[in-house]
């Protein structure tokens, strides 16, 4: 009998709409948890070496985690996956609110996707039964419309959908996969893998229960862990504001980017404007995704002059993308394009990232008003900002051409637009600085997933002061962060616990609201659950197996170490003259600590692959043959 999972996987082949239920030999899970570390060795043994992403050879996989869907802290989420069009690579994106234990209770621990159909549908999935359906009438349609209206034709408004809007449909390469109407796995463009399988969305409604092993001691461990992790203060400031409560502290120190990354603090005076309390003020409730004892969500409502607006409230990387990165401090403005990314289904990061590089080539003369149909879109044009986001949304007049992302667009553009794009690999930065967290920096260019700032890094205990915290292996000193040399151990440990972490199904609050020395761990949390031993050397190790399979995913699609490069204005090239990040030259400093990192890891620096030896120790065996240096060319 398997603890803590179903032992299956929901094949959909949207090309001959069909399905199969394959099982799991549960030996499976104790290497590989679930979630993307699962999905890793699914998709590299699914997915064709070289096939297109936005192919019907890819797949597109929703997976869940061991502690998904269980009386655990944190555990609502799901990871999509599949092969990046972004990057050409290995994608995710973690996804909360509902869908995750819906799919763990319908008897599934994920779903992949084959094919693509010849018309829209959708895929309606109740425990064992499932039904290919037409979605005609709601492709086209916004996400919210078309949660209502598949509710409605199956009559039952508590069913769980995952739906894309018509960024996806038209292929925006920064859309995403919208859940409960606003909470999107927005990362890796696995929105336009969705649109481009003309899959509108997925339907599910479980009611199966989940074996534990000791379900007393689950319970247990949960009340625990909910009664300290309130004594700590990131428990309380996630309680009270969510992400918001940050941002204007991160504007300040310099990790928010102002001004596509190339202002300062004094370009953006009024932070406040967009953070914390101006965000609370404007919340109408607050709501938890599923087990979250925090419950970091909430709805705002604002005046507009379009009308009043209810939405989601904007996330820390919302607020920063098209606030102080945009040179936007009219909550109200933020609060409109976020709910137009919601309804559309677009990346708030990636767009944001995308529409302050707009912003700074209209600055600079490389396009125009004439390009743009008319529209002045300068720094102080908060309409012309909104309705830039509008047609990149609808892929439509010149956001047509930044819909897919900086890089993409500058591709098009050209005269010198390269040079402002602030992506890394084709994905866009997310909104934390590596010039005052320089180990963002690795992580933003060593990860398969290039450009995140969920992935693990020290970058954040080096940006805060603090020491870097993982629950159930230590407390470890960063030391001087100027110093790139050392750092190449912690920051392997960090990576790879973050790896195992994210397969179990929980979200990255866990370690915020656990900070907490004796809070219970996510070793403890496994093995109630599933009876096995996990101390933490091997949670370290299925971490490590899961991080490398991802990253040899990308070799053997051809990519290369020097294809993830930061930035030269990261890089301090040129250097800034004023602000937290003045004369700081980094590019120096990133080569010595990824070199480290890759040393540390038996990657070679150049090409990227890892030592047979590497592969060996992780179990690994089954890409030695492709991957090993006597076989490079494969």
């Amino acid at each position: 009998m398997p603890y803590g999972v179903n032992g299956r996987i929901l094949k959909i082949n949207l090309t001959k709409h069909k399905y199969e239920i394959t099982e799991i030999p549960y030996h499976l899970y104790e290497w590989w948890y679930g979630g993307y570390g699962l999905g890793a060795w699914l998709l590299y043994n699914e997915i064709p070496k070289g096939a297109d992403p936005l192919g019907p050879e890819n797949v597109l996989g929703f997976m869940t985690g061991i502690l998904t869907g269980l009386p655990a802290p944190f555990s609502g989420s799901f990871h999509v996956i599949g092969k990046s069009p972004i990057t050409g690579g290995f994608g995710d994106s973690r996804g909360g609110g509902y869908l995750g234990p819906e799919i763990k209770h319908a008897g599934f621990d994920g779903i992949l996707i084959y094919g693509r159909s010849e018309n829209p549908v959708y895929v309606w999935i109740s425990d064992d039964n499932i039904e290919f359906r037409d979605a005609s009438q709601t492709w086209g349609e916004t996400v919210k419309t078309t949660e209502a209206t598949i509710a409605d034709e199956i009559g039952d408004k508590k069913v769980k959908i995952a739906s894309i809007g018509p960024a996806g449909e038209k292929r925006s390469l920064i859309a995403g996969i919208v859940t409960d109407g606003g909470r999107i796995a927005a990362r890796s463009g696995l929105g336009a893998v969705m649109g481009s399988k003309n899959l509108k969305a997925i339907v599910i409604r479980g009611s199966k229960e989940i074996n534990v092993k000791d379900y007393d001691k689950l319970v247990e461990l949960t009340r625990e862990f909910i009664k300290k992790g309130k004594e700590h203060d990131s428990w309380k400031m996630l309680s009270t504001y969510g992400t918001s409560g940050g941002t204007a502290f991160n504007v300040n120190i310099g990790d928010a980017p102002v001004k596509n990354w190339g202002g300062t603090p004094d370009d953006f005076p009024n932070a406040e404007k967009i953070s914390d309390e101006a965000v609370r003020q404007i919340q109408k409730r607050k709501y938890a995704c599923a087990g979250c004892p925090v419950g970091c969500g909430g709805i705002v409502e604002v005046s507009h002059k379009t009308g009043a607006i209810v939405s989601h409230k904007p996330e820390y990387e919302t607020l920063a993308a098209f606030g102080s990165n945009c040179l936007n401090d009219d909550l109200a403005s933020i609060v409109r394009i976020n709910e137009i990314c919601n309804e559309y289904g677009l990346d708030t990061i990636s767009a944001g990232s995308t529409l302050a590089f707009a912003l700074e080539l209209y600055e600079v003369g490389i396009i125009t008003k004439e390009d743009l149909g008319g529209l002045e879109l300068t720094w102080d044009n908060n309409d012309a900002k909104e309705e830039m986001v509008l047609l990149m949304s609808k892929r439509e007049g010149f956001g047509a051409i930044l819909a897919d992302g900086s890089k993409f667009a500058a591709d098009k553009i050209g005269k010198g637009s390269e040079k402002y794009a602030m992506h890394v690999g084709g994905q866009d930065l997310p909104m934390h600085d590596p010039r005052i967290g320089p180990g963002h920096g690795v992580t933003y260019t060593s990860n398969a997933t290039p450009a995140r700032h969920t992935q693990g890094s020290i970058g954040y205990a080096e940006t805060y002061g603090s020491p870097l915290f993982l629950p159930g292996v230590g407390s470890f000193d960063v030391g001087d962060k100027m110093n790139p040399h050392g750092k190449a151990k912690l920051q392997w440990l960090v990576t790879n616990y973050e790896h195992a972490f994210h397969s179990l199904g929980i979200c990255n609050f866990w370690s915020w609201a656990a900070g907490i020395p004796d809070v219970p761990t996510p070793m403890q949390f496994i093995e109630a659950v599933t009876g096995w031993d996990v101390p933490p050397d091997k949670f370290i190790h299925i971490g490590n197996r899961i991080g490398t399979l991802r990253w040899v995913f990308n070799l053997r699609e051809g990519l290369k170490p020097n294809d993830f490069k930061l930035p030269d204005r990261i890089l301090g090239k040129p250097p800034m003259k004023r602000g937290p990040h003045k004369d700081l030259v980094l590019e120096e400093h990133i080569n010595i600590r990824r070199k480290e990192y890759f040393e540390y890891e038996q990657w070679d620096p150049v090409t990227g692959i890892p030592s047979a030896q590497r592969l060996f120790q992780l179990g690994l065996d089954f890409v030695i043959k492709d991957f090993t240096k006597n076989n490079q060319k494969n």
